[in-house]
């Protein structure tokens, strides 16, 4: 099972971007923990997406983390050292199990 620390937004589908190195594949079980409540979610990844941030439509990154893409990429590169200097990034879509 692969463990990620970040939360989830209400939804039981989200998404959770990641660095493009990140190894993930579908159909695989993921824990993704929020970092501040240290709690976790169980998901499957039913979907990958690799994509430039300069290709991502802001209404993806508005719909899960209220920020359009720009802004989103500047938060995760400074709370995240894997994504500083990417021009991709990967964006997993999880079904919430439990």
């Amino acid at each position: 099972m692969l463990t990620i620390k970040q939360g989830k937004p209400t939804t039981n589908r989200f998404k959770i971007f990641v660095p493009p190195s990140f190894r993930a594949k579908e159909n695989e079980e993921i824990l993704c923990i929020n970092p501040h409540k240290k709690t976790g979610i169980k998901g499957i990844i039913y979907g990958i997406i690799t994509e430039k941030w300069l290709h991502i439509p802001d209404w993806i990154c508005l719909d899960t983390y209220n920020l359009n893409a720009v802004e989103l990429k500047e938060l995760l590169e400074k709370k995240f050292p894997d994504h500083r200097n990417q021009d991709y990034v990967k964006i997993l879509l999880i079904q919430q199990t439990k």
